[in-house]
């Protein structure tokens, strides 16, 4: 039997884990606006932010049918160039050509009436090209011309996620359908031309590996390239309603590169996301394949929904009295603008890009021909009540709470952005608590011997001493005796904590901590050995802790363990902040 513990600390250094891992990849992906697709998609935005606005629902004001051919193309990595041409309503086909430099113009794709863009893969880089469009027309052939450089640049890429369960299949033939995933979070509308024979589709789901990727992949094969485009429908949580106006969605290329799609539509009532598939012009994630029963894939596509746009931070704990900085995002950036204007005044074409990079642009305040406001609770700039929101000079608002915490709590900061011609849309918003900041402790400890092992633990709330940065304990430190030989209990097993002391030092990055909390007390342990008899024992409990260390998981997270005077400690704490 062990006879009393002797009382004994000494500073520890905290051997937390690791800074919760923030991944930044350069090709995450921006979320472009739709391409005016006459008949087929909505304008759905301009290209505004400081950056650039993501469609709200589609609205577009009313145009007439050009009369003239006008193609835009632009370079956008080091070996595809985008783009889009507007459409006439008398075109039975195009015809698109291709010439580097000074040499001959070589055929590049036939297509459709109802095509509007293509990806021209496979180029070389830093080379400049030039496009020649024909439309065919009962009344004769008219052409446009535009010019694009390559970049020197390497696509970022992920790898292909792997796939998931069981793939849905449906053949379609000349007459199209529709082909859906069992729950109905995915499908995919072909229309009646697409396919000339009857052609074997499926879909399922993969594993998500784009960045800022929310939820499943869906991987889209068919046997056959689609001669007109399909529309695929994606539904969205509940969780990421309010982040509708910031969703996009992406495939993946056979070089595991992203390219980012048009939005033909968006429904927030039904949490959907509208694309329109290309139906000629990128090299899909999976090239050209046989499948299991001996089937040729020659369309295989990793589809995604990811997040682009958001107000940072998403949402925050704020003390009364005191702000906080908030600034909306456009997550992601191509090289170039990607809005070239059109005939159609206040828009432009946005165009699915072919390189996807990591940039993170700020919506400015100001910007000619936007209306652009901050709210609180939807009333504008705030109130004392709940707290008031006022913009910077060029990017973000600051919140300022209130002196006491409003009701509701937390109340929701909204980013607003209008374009004033067209009416349309994006909102961003961020949910705020204003509350004094506190910390929930949970430490164990671990003291064994030969006959009989001992257990240290407490629980604890930390609030704010008034006018400092120091944190205050208030909870319980107990003992627990582990039989191993002998058995016992203790008496008291439990006693108040002490204040203690928690600073946390947010002047330097990551955040640092001292620890000052527990307290050696006593405690008297009634045993009983076999062989050897009963007894009670006074016990010094090791009880008190000193460590320092980095706060984890940005700002929110203590955590570490050591060995003190024999006692083996663990701690966690979590934070509001």
């Amino acid at each position: 039997m062990p006879g009393p513990v002797p009382a004994g600390t000494m500073p520890t250094s905290n051997q937390a884990p690791s800074e919760e891992n923030i991944v930044t990849n350069a090709n995450k992906i921006r979320r472009w606006p739709a391409l005016w697709l006459a008949g087929v998609l909505a304008v759905l935005s301009a290209c505004g932010g400081g950056g650039g606005d993501a469609p709200g629902t589609p609205n577009p004001p009313p145009v007439e049918t050009p009369a003239t051919l006008s193609l835009s193309a632009f370079g956008g990595s080091a070996n595809s160039v985008s783009l889009a041409w507007t459409q006439l309503a008398d075109a039975s086909a195009y015809q698109l050509e291709r010439r580097a430099g000074n040499a001959a113009w070589t055929a590049v794709a036939e297509l459709p009436a109802d095509a509007q863009s293509y990806v021209d893969d496979g180029l070389a880089a830093q080379t400049s090209y030039s496009y020649r469009l024909w439309a065919q027309r009962a009344g004769g052939r008219l052409s446009a011309e535009s010019e694009a450089t390559t970049i020197d640049a390497v696509p970022p890429s992920s790898e292909v996620g792997a796939a998931i369960g069981t793939a849905t299949t449906a053949r379609l033939g000349n007459a199209g359908g529709r082909i859906a995933l069992p729950d109905g979070r995915a499908a995919l509308a072909v229309p009646a031309g697409a396919f000339a024979a009857e052609t074997e589709l499926s879909l399922q789901r993969a594993a998500n590996t784009a960045p800022d990727g929310l939820g499943d992949a869906l991987r889209l094969r068919a046997a056959a390239r689609p001669g007109r485009p399909l529309t695929l429908t994606l539904a969205y949580d509940a969780a990421h309603a309010a982040d509708a106006d910031g969703l996009g969605v992406a495939l993946q290329r056979a070089d595991g590169s992203w390219l980012a799609l048009p939005i033909a539509g968006l429904d927030k009532a039904r949490r959907e996301l509208a694309v329109v598939l290309p139906s000629g012009g990128v090299t899909s994630a999976g090239g050209r394949s046989t499948g299991a029963a001996g089937v040729e894939i020659t369309l295989d596509y990793t589809i995604v929904t990811f997040l682009d746009m958001r107000l940072s931070p998403p949402s925050a704990t704020v003390r009364p009295g005191e702000s906080q900085l908030l600034v909306p995002y456009a997550r992601t950036r191509t090289e170039e603008s990607g809005c070239r204007p059109t005939q159609f005044e206040g828009l432009c074409i946005a165009l699915p890009m072919p390189v996807l990079k990591l940039r993170q642009v700020p919506f400015t305040n100001v910007k000619d021909g936007y209306t652009r406001e901050w709210s609180v609770q939807g009333v504008v700039g705030g109130s004392a009540a709940l707290g008031t929101v006022t913009p910077r000079a060029g990017t973000g608002a600051l919140y300022r709470a209130p002196q006491e915490p409003p009701e509701p709590n937390p109340v929701t900061v909204t980013f607003r952005s209008r374009h004033e011609r067209s009416g349309r849309t994006v909102e961003m918003s961020s949910r705020i608590k204003v509350a004094e900041p506190r910390w929930t402790s949970r430490v164990s400890g671990y003291l064994g011997a030969a006959d009989i092992a001992f257990t240290f633990s407490s629980q604890a709330v930390w609030t704010r001493f008034p006018g400092t940065d120091r944190f205050e304990a208030d909870g319980t430190q107990e003992v627990g005796v582990v039989d191993i030989t002998c058995t016992g209990s203790a008496s008291p097993a439990e006693v108040p904590l002490p204040a203690g002391s928690l600073v946390i030092d947010r002047s330097v990055e990551p955040p640092t901590y001292k620890l000052d909390m527990g307290s050696v007390w006593t405690t008297t342990i009634s045993a009983s050995c076999p062989g050897h008899g009963s007894t009670s024992v006074r016990m010094d409990v090791p009880g008190r802790l000193i460590a320092e260390g980095t706060v984890s998981g940005n700002g929110t997270k203590i955590e570490g363990q050591a060995t003190l005077n024999g006692v083996q400690w663990n701690w966690s704490f979590s934070s509001e902040l």
